[in-house]
């Protein structure tokens, strides 16, 4: 199979390289063309920053639980407005405030200010709609019953003063001000209070402040997000201006993390043209050399801008498309210029592989044309018939493209044990719940239950760059490599196009010009060693290097090494810790940190207020349906995650309760269905009531269709708690016979942390597999297929254990990573194992030697240059970015050391011709032309076949970077090919002039006719043992 595809791709690229090498003006104009052709694009760009639209799962069991709950229980901001029952965040600021001194905030000082705080965040006005109307918080404040929703904790100034002097005592949970006659609920409002054991409150160290706007309609959403920019900014002005003398504030709004998570993402924007003045400036020193007419110091360069006009245009084609843009493909520029580097440096090294003066294949003879540009360039796609150098490019490129699909890979099954009895899908299906938001609607393509929109689009956008990042490359790259073939052909100085002469004519010219401008060779002496000098650092590679890791001891330090290293990373993985938290998704200046920091520290004890549905065709006058709504009631509030009894809103309870104590001063009946509902209504749920909230009736009145209970989460302190939290409350929905279904707002997003772990292993396991056929598929041996796929999971391992070492948190910033170095993971490793299974060489050894001579400096140049390459994400000071780094430094560094020391050590010890003795080696061995090792003659059957895989040629592979990048680029090489050439040449005539009858025969004796008839038509040997 490889044989075919080999020779098919190498035609292609043969071919391909012909035309270019013809052409190369159309295939450098026709690319930059078409990039300023998608470039247009962008000014169609849809930048998307919702969080829940790009990074909640899209079919999550969240979203069916909102979609149950809103086709009962919709929430009117307008009339109706509860905090405690909201189904989506809506529009809203929070402030928590702290004291400037000391620990408490119970003084009638503290108050003062929390007053003239109030009055400041309400006198915030905003101007907003086509007829500039302007807007306060009175205006389009949610209200309940005509009223504004208050903070009626502020209400406490009233009784301050006796609070202070202890005449009056706060009591814990809930008091009745006895001025005002509110219920002040202190845990939605105190946050961390010293509560006495008599429950009495000493101490408020923290108290937060809620403000919610309308947000019923498209209009009033947009309005109150206005206003909530107005609101930051004017509680951000009122603190930053000192204005509070005994209070400190930090503010929240809802579009909060949209904007800082947007802000985090741009960050890294300022070092971009700094990034690429580095790579650049990499790039054009990795292509000098000492002769100024093979360094191509521009190729250097045109090789990044390859890269930028790939991304660009695979960008730009991807909006044109109306696919969305989100800021976190700000990172892609980065890597897909690092991953393009290998690519332009392989290209380039090819030509150094070649003889300085081919043939051209398609040149007149009458107008001959430079051969280097047009022949060399169809072998650097080519590569002598082999396409060794492109496909074994292509092999990580085909990977990347795989990567990106499989970072898509998502859960194929449901969640275990789904929620959602058959009567909750119904419902949700009549309702049409899901259809109220984009947001909710289901993916229409081939994404699994569980896909993330966010992760699609950064995929979508990579793979058309990966596209044409390949495509550009073997068009635009090659095309400005045949230009530069035809000046090195004419003997051009590399920079300034003019004609220099060689190190070897230019002795009596000044130091001058022996330094900056003398290069090429003569072409009366192309071998002159002052012409052709060797790299030094692939010298290193092929006589140092190569030769320990061929020393048995050095083996085995290797691999107890990587025994260690493997050991590191189990441990790791012990360590490794889940979840995401919210601080890092912002910059370490942003506003949102103090607010985050404070919340985590004060408000974790009664974090999450959520709501249990119950619905179905239910008798609610039926004892036995009581009983099973107590239940269900207290099994939530046995729950380990879940406060008592206290805490829990319950109407059902109440209700029954209430009609229980006053039997004989109500005189009622709830026996009865109809007798239950009209004594419900008539008792319990009148509008002041928040319990009338809390139950659907069907259309005529006759029938509860549906109920709602409320129940507190109690000191829940990270994402772990969260998630499993959420699993838990699932769990007993699941189990209760009732049709039930648990929500809260924060669970849409909490349902990416049931996804991570799964679908990162998922995912893992199938790209290794995919790359795995790729790779097998390029270099058919199992065995070297089955060694690259377990570097792949080794490194894999390796990121992911050291990750946890490095303080990087499993979640869904480093799962994307995770699979994302699977791409990066296969680059070392597969160009290693090509180069060895390519080479030519008898034994291991010399394998080695001539997989690190190619190799070695490449590797070594490749992993600098991407790891320059993300540099600037250090700088941006955003966790989203640092963990970029760190993972793409891992696994840079992991599979460099893979590459260079292991996977050589692994292949020589159970590699092809491992375990070949060396006895049999050298039988193999052709013997010397001249002489006959054997008394009696017998013509060999090889001496009728091809030659020239039994003498000992170097094919170094892949060299991608470097004065001379695999065989023949020094003078000694170049001397070495052509004296066996030669050396071919003249056994092959001294062959066949020794097939004359004189020499037929060593015994000097007789033949028969019949012998030589026999020797002439070649059809059978004289056998000759009978003449011995």
């Amino acid at each position: 199979m490889r044989c075919r595809l080999d020779s098919l791709l190498g035609s292609w690229f043969y071919k391909l390289g012909l035309t270019v090498g013809h052409t190369p003006g159309y295939f450098i104009i026709i690319p930059i063309l078409l990039t300023l052709l998608c470039i247009t694009g962008y000014q169609r760009v849809h930048y998307m920053i919702d969080p829940e639209y790009l990074f909640s799962p899209e079919n999550g069991e969240g979203k069916y639980e909102r979609a149950v709950v809103e086709s009962f229980f919709k929430m009117n901001y307008s009339a109706r407005f509860n905090p405690t029952r909201i189904t989506r965040p809506g529009r809203f600021g929070r402030v928590i405030i702290l004291p400037k001194e000391g620990d408490d905030l119970l003084s009638v000082e503290v108050w003062r200010e929390l007053r003239i705080l109030d009055e400041i965040i309400r006198n915030a006005s905003i101007t907003f709609g086509e007829d500039q109307e302007v807007f306060t918080y009175r205006e389009i404040c949610a209200r309940w019953e005509g009223e504004c929703f208050d903070n009626d904790i502020l209400n406490l100034d009233k009784i301050m003063e006796d609070v202070v002097t202890g005449a009056l005592n706060l009591t814990f949970p809930i008091m009745i001000n006895p001025v005002t006659w509110d219920a002040h609920i202190f845990p939605v409002y105190f946050g961390g209070p010293v509560v006495s054991e008599d429950g009495i409150i000493e101490k408020v160290p923290s108290l937060q402040l809620a403000y919610f706007v309308n947000a019923d309609s498209k209009y009033q959403d947009s309005r109150g997000a206005a206003w909530e920019d107005a609101f930051l900014e004017a509680v951000g002005k009122a603190e930053d201006s000192g204005m509070f003398e005994y209070i400190s504030t930090a503010r929240f709004a809802s579009r909060t993390l949209d904007i800082e998570l947007e802000r985090n993402t741009q960050s890294v924007v300022p070092y971009f043209g700094s990034t690429f003045i580095i790579m650049a400036v990499f790039s054009t020193l990795t292509c000098m050399m000492a002769d100024w007419v093979r360094s191509k110091p521009l190729l250097g360069i045109l090789g990044n801008v390859s890269a930028a006009m790939g991304t660009l245009a695979g960008f730009g084609l991807a909006v044109y498309l109306g696919i969305d843009f989100i800021g976190i493909n700000l990172v892609s520029p980065l890597l897909m210029c690092n991953r393009s580097t290998q690519l332009s440096k392989c290209c380039q090294c090819s030509p150094r592989t070649w003889p300085g003066s081919p043939t051209c294949p398609t040149a007149s003879s009458l107008v001959p044309l430079p051969p280097l540009p047009l022949a060399d360039r169809s072998r650097m796609l080519d590569d002598g018939g082999k396409s060794e150098r492109v496909l074994s490019e292509l092999i990580p490129y085909l990977d990347s493209w795989q990567v990106v699909c499989s970072r898509e890979f998502t859960l194929a099954e449901g969640w275990p044990n789904g929620i959602y009895k058959y009567r909750d899908r119904r419902h949700l299906r009549d309702a049409g719940g899901l259809e109220e938001d984009p947001r909710d609607r289901p993916c229409t393509g081939a994404a699994g239950p569980h896909h993330v929109r966010g992760c699609r689009l950064h995929h979508h956008h990579l793979r058309f760059a990966v596209a044409f990042i390949f495509v550009w490359h073997i068009t635009f790259f090659a095309g400005c490599m045949a230009v530069a073939g035809y000046a090195e052909r004419s003997n051009r100085h590399s920079i300034l196009c003019i004609k220099v002469q060689p190190v070897s004519m230019s002795t009596e010219k000044s130091w001058l010009y022996r330094v900056f401008c003398s290069g090429g060779v003569n072409p009366k002496d192309p071998d002159n060693p002052a012409d052709n000098p060797e790299n030094m650092l692939m010298v290193f590679f092929r006589d140092c290097l190569a030769p320990c890791l061929s020393w048995w001891p050095v083996k085995v330090l290797i691999l107890l090494a990587f025994a260690a290293y493997l050991g590191g990373a189990c441990y790791g993985l012990t360590t490794l810790q889940e979840g995401l938290q919210r601080r890092k998704l912002s910059k370490a200046d942003s506003y949102s940190i103090i607010f985050y920091d404070r919340e985590d520290i004060y408000f974790r004890e009664f974090p999450y207020r959520m709501q249990v549905v119950v619905t179905g065709d239910l008798t609610y006058s039926d004892p036995k349906t009581q009983e099973a709504i107590e239940n269900l009631t207290r099994t939530f509030e046995a729950s380990p995650y879940i406060s008592n009894s206290l805490y829990t809103e319950s109407w059902v309870r109440s209700f029954v309760s209430y009609v229980k104590r006053n039997q004989d001063y109500l005189n009622v009946s709830i026996d009865t269905e109809e007798d239950f509902i009209m004594n419900l209504k008539d008792l319990w749920l009148f509008k002041p009531n928040a319990f009338s909230l809390d139950v659907k009736f069907s259309d005529d009145g006759s029938k509860i269709v549906a109920s709602r209970m409320m129940i507190q989460a109690v000191n829940i302190s990270d994402a772990n708690m969260e998630k499993d939290m959420v699993r838990d409350l699932r769990r007993i929905a699941r189990e209760s016979h009732l049709n039930v279904t648990v929500f809260h707002p924060y669970f849409v997003f909490f349902d990416q942390f049931e996804l991570v772990k799964p679908t990162s292993i998922q995912s893992m396991i199938v790209g290794a597999c995919i790359m795995m056929i790729i790779s097998f598929i390029f270099i058919p041996n199992i065995l070297c297929s089955l060694w690259v796929a377990f570097c792949i999971i080794s490194i894999e391992l390796g990121v992911a254990g050291y990750m946890a070492l490095w303080d990087v948190n499993l979640d869904s910033i480093s799962m994307i990573n995770l699979i994302m170095c699977i791409g990066f993971s296969v680059d070392f490793t597969a160009h290693i194992c090509y180069a060895y299974m390519s080479s030519k060489a008898e034994t291991p050894k010399e394998k080695i030697k001539e997989s690190l001579y190619a190799l070695g400096l490449p590797i070594f140049q490749g992993a600098t240059s991407t790891i320059l390459g993300v540099i600037a994400l250090v700088l941006a000071q955003s966790y989203i970015f640092l963990v970029f780094f760190k993972m793409i430094f891992l696994v840079i560094l992991f599979g460099a050391l893979h590459g260079m020391f292991l996977l050589p050590v692994l292949l020589s010890l159970f590699g092809p011709g491992s375990c070949r003795k060396k006895g049999q080696i050298q039988v193999e061995k052709f013997p010397h032309p001249y002489s006959i090792p054997h008394p009696q003659f017998r013509k060999h059957p090889s001496f009728e076949a091809d030659l020239r895989g039994k003498f000992v040629e170097k094919d170094l592979g892949l060299g991608t970077s470097g004065e001379d990048s695999s065989e023949s680029s020094s003078s000694k090489s170049e001397r070495r090919r052509i004296e066996e050439e030669e050396q071919r040449q003249r056994y092959l005539e001294g062959w066949r002039r020794s097939h004359v009858r004189s020499h037929s025969y060593h015994n000097g004796g007789y033949l028969s006719d019949e012998e030589m008839r026999a020797w002439s038509n070649r059809g059978s040997y004289p056998n000759t043992n009978r003449y011995a």
